[in-house]
């Protein structure tokens, strides 16, 4: 049984030192980037303690969880992208985290 899988999203508080970049080469008035985490085999208690204090740096990003099934409210006026690594492509990230 795999249980729920929750995504945690962690973004640097003010958008990032390459965000008024990426929004000039964009085209775009703002750019926020995030980081996706899906996670299962966790409870939601477990989910947040490794999203505040291994996933998120608590002085320059933030970080939420949501339910995979039930992803966080995103803000109106905003386009979203999810980016992803092609299968079979090395995850150094996660395989740090499994470590």
């Amino acid at each position: 049984m795999q249980g729920t899988t929750y995504v945690v999203e962690v973004a640097q508080v003010g958008g990032g030192s390459d965000a008024p970049q990426l929004a000039r080469e964009l085209g775009a008035r703002a750019v926020r980037r995030a980081r996706l985490f899906y996670l299962q085999g966790l409870d939601r208690a477990q989910v947040e303690v490794l999203a505040g204090e291994v996933l998120a740096d608590a002085v320059s990003e933030r970080w939420r969880v949501a339910a995979a099934e039930a992803p966080p409210e995103l803000e109106p006026g905003w386009t979203y992208l999810d980016v992803t690594l092609h299968p079979g492509v090395t995850d150094a990230e996660a395989e740090t985290l499994l470590a």
